[in-house]
């Protein structure tokens, strides 16, 4: 755990030292992080607290955020609203 907070104090630190007028890009991979991991691929649903997350990105002027995926995009697009 302790590892995990100092990771966490690097990223806040970096954040926190960009240039003003830097807009960040927030990537996030969907299988096994935004949407648990499935055997089955067409399983996989986004749930409604991550959908929340990703709205409130979306919102955001100051950034871009984005799902990474080996998924098709019409595939992806169903799954994040």
């Amino acid at each position: 755990m302790r590892g995990s907070v100092r990771g966490v104090e690097r990223v806040v630190a970096a954040w926190q030292a960009r240039p003003h007028e830097a807009r960040p890009i927030i990537l996030t991979d969907f299988d096994g992080t935004l949407a648990e991991f499935q055997v089955d691929p067409g399983a996989v649903t986004l749930p409604p607290s991550r959908q929340i997350l990703l709205q409130t990105l979306a919102k955001r002027s100051d950034l871009s955020a984005g799902v990474v995926s080996g998924r098709r995009i019409s595939d992806l697009r169903e799954r994040v609203p």
